[in-house]
């Protein structure tokens, strides 16, 4: 069964945010930590439930080299819906709102 990738516009900003703060930290971080999310994000798409639920339907994969967790869902059943990419020291509040 093939699953369609939706990534919501502030998680694509909270991406684009960290990727920034991690090349000001060291030239070519930032790209290890989109290639990492690229990854993680390619797993998800091909098996939706290789992670697991963390809050009610909420699914999250922790990434390995960064300490980020992504949260997603599944709409319908075949939409995959990102609604949070962040730092694992982070309230889980930030993406709680954002299910609907």
């Amino acid at each position: 069964m093939g699953y369609q990738l939706n990534i919501l516009s502030p998680v694509t900003k909270e991406v684009q945010e960290s990727y920034d703060w991690y090349e000001e930290q060291q030239q070519g971080l930032g790209k290890g930590f989109a290639n990492e999310v690229d990854i993680f994000l390619q797993k998800i798409e091909i098996n939706p439930f290789l992670f697991q639920a963390k809050y009610k339907q909420v699914r999250k994969a922790s990434l390995i080299r960064f300490p980020f967790n992504i949260y997603y869902l599944l709409r319908d059943k075949d939409i995959i819906t990102v609604i949070g990419i962040q730092h694992s020291s982070r309230h889980e509040v930030h993406w709680k709102n954002r299910i609907k």
